[in-house]
């Protein structure tokens, strides 16, 4: 038994003593003034003066970046899960999405059969004025050969992006000719609004995908729209929302809420406390309102949802919503890179907090409530242990983490989207949605409606899409009626993005979308 203790107890032993004798060494060192030697100075904090240290006297060599980013990865760490660094080489991708726009040339592709091939073309960019059209194949950009060759995403956008009034020569096959095309490059617009269109004679349908610099103005243009047409009651979709700038956020609430009403209120230990307050007359204040959410709708669109929750503005329909009630704001750094640093919390009008708890880390386990309710039947909670508040109409709203909607559609676990998705995903269903949308002349002359309503697929379409799935490893053969109906949906859908953007996509999915259609049924009946 001793032996086995000495087991346990000596290799304990041994790096003790090897620390003592590492730590004698280092202490006969310590009268040394190195830090005028290194920086100058000897009031820089700890962290710098570690880093300066070891580059000054390491046994190897080391670069300073990858010092300074693990020590901004161990510093973050100690704070919330949405305190990040945005390194140099990411931060220009990060402010597309919040500035809504980048430069380039405006097109949309996808890589078939080892060609690139144009998808969509954004209207009114430099692509569609040099005259670029849907399903132009990309042969060259410059003098490089880009068809038949393994090109990379990142090399595609090195080729094509560049500075604004910048031109690039693309050679491009449509039909059977080839013709060389000079575009300008120009910013082109990142679309918060995904959709907009009636679902019947007074109901109105508007998706917004994140909130940028222009959300609020693409909001009004197509809320106006939508009134234009006969708009009476709106249903408004911010699953998928995973947030953005709590200022358009405001402003599409402002919108919808009477003026003087509380929108959002923020708190923090250096910023103090704000309120946010609605102070116009809306274009859309007294009209039926349903708002669609789902585990993935976070900050800013948690925001817009519980002030029309709040103030019994808005139905909320779908499931609960992610829960970031945390407020950033970011920080240009020296090295180019930046700091998304949060500086305070967010609470709905009557008070509530939406954050999820980060007590267990901002890790893995900070997402772990998360995962647990995707796929899940039941997502509502046991409202005896969370707080409750209750709105100017005497209805309970909880504090969740997270939006809980008023009318709770769980997921549907008896459909099997396995095989739709590996379609999906490996472009199975886009390849063949353009290979008829190319050799099907008529089209382009179909409105959308009569598309929606009476276009059938071609007889041998079914055969196709096998022999396609074969190439790609997808065995189909023997799928339900439900999962084939699923796929037909989705590749007309796919069909009517290439005819009418997105437009034609959503207009058909939503045909099948159990929580739109539970929307259209309350508005219905309301």
């Amino acid at each position: 038994m001793a032996n086995k203790k000495l087991q346990v107890w000596l290799p304990l032993l041994i790096s003790s003593s090897m620390a003592a004798g590492i730590w004698a060494g280092f202490k006969l060192q310590g009268n040394i003034n190195w830090k005028s030697k290194v920086t100058g100075v000897t009031n820089t904090t700890t962290v710098q003066q570690i880093i300066d240290l070891i580059n000054y006297k390491y046994v190897d060599s080391l670069t300073n970046d990858s010092l300074e980013l693990d020590a901004i990865s161990a510093i973050t760490k100690q704070l919330d899960p949405h305190s990040i660094y945005i390194s140099p080489d990411k931060l220009a991708a990060e402010n597309a999405q919040i500035q809504g726009n980048f430069t380039g040339i405006g097109i949309e592709y996808y890589m078939f059969n080892d060609t690139l091939t144009v998808v969509n073309v954004m209207r009114k960019g430099p692509s569609e004025k040099a005259g670029v059209k849907v399903g132009d194949q990309i042969l060259k950009v410059e003098a490089n050969n880009i068809a038949g060759v393994d090109v990379t995403t990142a090399r595609l956008q090195e080729l094509l992006r560049g500075k604004p009034g910048t031109s690039v020569n693309i050679t491009i096959k449509r039909n059977t000719g080839t013709q060389d095309i000079n575009i300008t490059r120009g910013n082109i617009p990142l679309l918060s609004v995904d959709a907009s269109y009636m679902v019947d004679s007074v109901i109105g349908y508007l998706r917004i995908n994140k909130f940028s610099e222009t959300t609020y103005p693409e909001f009004m243009e197509a809320t106006n729209a939508l009134i234009s047409k006969g708009m009476k009651k709106m249903i408004l979709d911010l699953r998928g929302n995973t947030g953005g700038l709590l200022v358009q956020a405001t402003h599409i609430a402002d919108e919808f809420i009477k003026d003087g009403k509380v929108l959002v209120t923020t708190k923090g230990n250096s910023v103090g406390e704000k309120q946010i307050t609605s102070s116009k007359i809306g274009v859309f204040e007294t009209g039926e309102l349903v708002v669609l959410i789902d585990e993935f709708s976070a900050s800013a669109s948690e925001v817009l949802a519980g002030a029309l929750q709040d103030h019994d503005r808005a139905i909320i329909i779908g499931r609960r919503s992610f829960g970031k009630g945390l407020v950033q704001e970011q920080y240009n750094l020296n090295n180019g890179g930046a700091l998304r640093l949060t500086v305070a919390r967010y609470y709905t009008p009557t008070g509530r907090s939406i954050q999820m708890p980060y007590d267990r880390g901002n890790g893995d386990k900070y997402y772990e409530d998360f995962y647990e309710r995707l796929g899940h039947v039941d997502d509502v909670r046991d409202s005896s242990k969370i707080k409750a508040y209750k709105t100017p109409a005497g209805k309970l709203v909880y504090d969740n983490g997270g939006i809980t909607p008023d009318i709770v559609v769980t997921v549907d676990t008896t459909k099997n989207y396995r095989i739709l998705n590996q379609l999906s995903n490996r472009n199975v269903l886009s390849q063949t949605a353009f290979n008829i949308f190319r050799h099907s002349a008529d089209l382009s002359k179909m409105p959308i409606q009569q598309f929606i309503q009476q276009y059938r697929f071609p007889a041998n379409n079914w055969e196709n899409i096998k022999q396609e799935a074969i190439k790609d490893s997808i065995n189909i053969t023997g799928i339900t009626p439900q999962q084939k109906q699923d796929i037909d949906m989705q590749l007309k859908a796919l069909l009517g993005r290439f005819m009418f953007d997105n437009n034609g996509y959503f207009q058909i999915v939503n045909q099948r979308d159990s929580i739109v259609q539970r929307a259209v049924s309350y508005l219905h009946t309301h």
